[in-house]
């Protein structure tokens, strides 16, 4: 009767759940992997206000056209901005007696005067 060895499994907790050494899931836009009892994480997508955005998936956010692109989120203007108004590129409006245009998603004047 010498000493009985058990080998224990390596494993991973998270959130109340177990995984096996060398298993991966889906976290929010990471994937997780279970190396040798420890956690590893490796992101996947864009992650932006509570929204995990697919590699190369677009979003349209005002004048803006979002991308996820290697992790990144790139901007790229489409039109001008104006409080929770978007103008697109040529559209032009009037406001206080001012004429304005979306030129190159720049404002720019018109003219003036009522």
């Amino acid at each position: 009767e010498g000493n009985v060895k058990t080998k224990i499994p390596l494993m991973c907790k998270l959130n109340n759940v177990c995984y096996k050494d060398q298993e991966t899931w889906r976290g929010k836009c990471s994937l997780m992997l279970c190396n040798n009892s420890s956690i590893e994480m490796s992101p996947i997508g864009c992650y932006v206000n509570d929204i995990c955005y697919e590699e190369l998936e677009s979003w349209q956010e005002l004048c803006n056209t979002h991308t996820c692109l290697n992790g990144s989120v790139n901007t790229t203007p489409t039109g001008c901005s104006v409080g929770d108004i978007c103008y697109t590129e040529q559209a032009t409006w009037e406001e206080n007696c001012t004429k304005y245009i979306c030129q190159n998603t720049n404002i720019e004047i018109v003219s003036r005067g009522c």
